[in-house]
């Protein structure tokens, strides 16, 4: 009979370095506690697990919707390198005991397509964030692709040229982050946003990937500070 009272080894759910089939560099965990909960519930109830978070944002100074498109996939870019998880994938394969939660360094050539596909510029057009969420809601999360994480751009209608309103709408599995990480890396992504369509900004930083492996999150179960108490 087990020891009830065997101490949990938590050091099994830190990021490790992963390699895998072409990955060049890479670390993964297995998912552990509610990490685990929610993937199970993602593959038998589609779309119910899975986490939206929109906001419709008017902006002070219109600006051209070619402007608005590089911009947001600017910032997504920025912050796949601050919050290199929601580049993250879930790896469910015979030989790990637990599903793993894998993120894999990728060349600028490879980050660039990444964007292409996870950032989706709609046509500008009338904004109906409650119909967006609805048809994105029926999507499967892993896509064909294998993204897990993706952002919604809806310009407003044009004017002049320019758009002043906008609809953004964060879609992502639930493994990798919880409601209140989620407004975290949202905030994030807002108040660059509202820096580079300002031009408020300064230079911008030299970002070298396969640096931000030093950006990854603890995972759920390593995230108390040293001197907190632990479960047995």
């Amino acid at each position: 009979m087990a020891n009830i009272l065997t101490h949990y080894d938590l050091e099994q759910f830190k990021w490790k370095p992963f390699k895998g089939k072409g990955v060049q560099d890479g670390c993964a965990h297995p998912l552990g506690g509610t990490e685990h909960i929610q993937d199970i519930a993602n593959y038998h109830l589609k779309g119910d697990q899975t986490l939206f978070f929109g906001v419709t944002i008017n902006l002070h100074d219109p600006v051209s919707i070619t402007k608005l498109g590089s911009s947001t996939q600017e910032c997504w870019c920025w912050l796949c390198f601050q919050f290199p998880t929601i580049a993250s994938s879930i790896l469910n394969e015979s030989n790990y005991k637990l599903p793993m939660s894998v993120y894999k360094t990728a060349s600028p050539q490879e980050i660039s397509q990444w964007v292409q596909r996870t950032l989706i510029i709609h046509p500008p057009s009338h904004i109906d964030l409650n119909q967006l969420w609805v048809n994105e809601g029926q999507k499967k999360v892993p896509s064909s692709d294998g993204d897990h994480t993706w952002m919604h751009l809806v310009p407003g209608e044009i004017t002049n040229g320019a758009v002043s309103k906008l609809c953004l709408l964060f879609h992502t599995h639930h493994s990798p982050f919880d409601g209140a990480g989620l407004k975290i890396i949202m905030n994030h992504y807002l108040t660059q946003l509202a820096k580079v369509l300002s031009d408020s900004y300064g230079a911008s930083e030299v970002i070298e990937w396969g640096n931000e492996l030093e950006n990854l999150p603890p995972a759920a179960y390593n995230i108390l500070n040293s001197n907190e108490l632990l479960p047995i």
